[in-house]
């Protein structure tokens, strides 16, 4: 977990807060590891795509429209066909602009699904790279459901404990995870 304080100033403790360096602090405890990182737009870029592969991590998540490196064909919903795919290929990465309903396109970037132009069986039309996105975004969900409802926060002016009660409650619900794992071993 890292606490992003803002802007600031400048000396020996300045950390910068671009999305490149946020990803690749919070990363560098994986590097090798072959694991996958699903990120949103805030982060999506070609160049931290490139520099995670050199680490041995692939990346999923969606990228902005705005972003210059995207061809236009990907960005624009004109004449574009409800469920239709557009896949763009470089050597390790592909580029995915899918449009779920007239007018709307949604474009993600992946370094895992490399060449893969997979269309889901269970649910028609959606790509691969689309479902494979979408599923751990379920988990953080589950956790912000159960943070709001099993809340141990109380109001407070200080922002520490602010901090100490969100840890708190992410602490609570990682202990609920393992003990229903280690409640299956016993019961066997």
């Amino acid at each position: 977990m890292e606490i992003y304080c803002g802007q600031q100033s400048e000396g020996p403790f300045r950390q910068s807060n671009s999305a490149y360096d946020v990803v690749m602090m919070l990363s560098e405890p994986i590097y090798q590891s072959g694991r996958n990182i699903t990120a949103d737009n805030w982060f999506s870029s070609l160049n931290l795509v490139r520099k995670l592969e050199e680490k041995k991590l692939s990346y999923v998540g969606t990228i902005r429209k705005n972003r210059r490196e995207l061809p236009q064909i990907f960005v624009s919903p004109q004449g574009r066909a409800e469920y239709s795919t557009i896949f763009g290929y470089t050597t390790n990465e592909t580029l995915v602009s899918y449009s779920p309903k007239k007018g709307k396109t949604v474009v993600l970037l992946s370094s895992m699904h490399v060449g893969s132009t997979d269309v889901s069986e269970e649910i028609p039309h959606k790509p691969e790279v689309i479902l494979f996105y979408n599923n751990p975004k379920s988990g953080v969900h589950i956790v912000d459901k159960l943070c709001a409802t099993y809340n141990v926060a109380r109001s407070t002016r200080r922002w520490p404990m602010v901090i100490f009660y969100h840890l708190l409650n992410i602490a609570a619900i990682n202990a609920h995870v393992i003990f229903l794992g280690n409640k299956n071993e016993y019961c066997s």
